[in-house]
């Protein structure tokens, strides 16, 4: 994928931290290996919509972030503070956290 090679988040030395929002969802935060470059992966594996909340400042501290969806091309709301989100089965999210 185009996506993954031009960011240098998933990078194969960057770091990858796994966290736990929901059952359903499989969460990583990928960061470049200089840490410049930040993508939150958000992956649905059931079959049934998944709603989760979370605060992206308790993974990354007290930073503003623009979020933008790498693969659907689309501007999110920060994420800083706690939002509600709604996941579609097996749903792939990349945000990147700029």
């Amino acid at each position: 994928m185009n996506v993954r090679k031009s960011d240098p988040a998933f990078h194969p030395n960057g770091d990858q931290k796994v966290i736990s929002l929901h059952p359903a969802i499989f969460a990583v935060l990928r960061s470049s290996p200089a840490g410049e470059s930040h993508v939150l992966c958000l992956h649905n594996v059931a079959d049934q919509n998944v709603d989760i909340e979370f605060n992206l400042n308790s993974v990354m501290g007290e930073v503003d972030y623009k979020i933008n969806d790498l693969l659907n091309n689309q501007t999110r709301s920060n994420l800083g503070e706690t939002k509600s989100l709604t996941i579609q089965p097996y749903q792939v999210l990349w945000l990147k956290l700029e």
